[in-house]
């Protein structure tokens, strides 16, 4: 039920803002799968979320799904993640 109420934003029917967004997600990283593609390029919202759990990456954009530190980030916190690292990262031997 909680994701249905954030697909829909407030209980009055009024949409969210992205900081309402922002503090749903730090409290709630599945949310992230109904929030703004926004939201999901947000560098920092996706820091805090692979830090919950690493799979969440693939809601990521893919320009952070191949930032080396949110990618690490993810992989430490959960290895189902390596699915979601962007592809370019592992042909870059620094990263590998």
């Amino acid at each position: 039920q909680r994701t249905i109420y954030w697909r829909h934003g407030t209980e009055s029917g009024t949409p969210m803002s992205l900081s309402s967004w922002r503090i749903a997600v730090e409290s709630d990283w599945r949310v992230l799968e109904a929030a703004p593609k926004e939201l999901r390029s947000e560098r920092e919202v996706i820091l805090k979320a692979v830090g919950q759990a690493g799979s969440c990456l693939s809601y990521a954009s893919e320009e952070l799904r191949l930032d080396p530190e949110i990618a690490l980030a993810a992989l430490s916190s959960d290895l189902a993640a390596l699915d979601f690292v962007g592809d370019q990262l592992w042909e870059d031997d620094t990263f590998v």
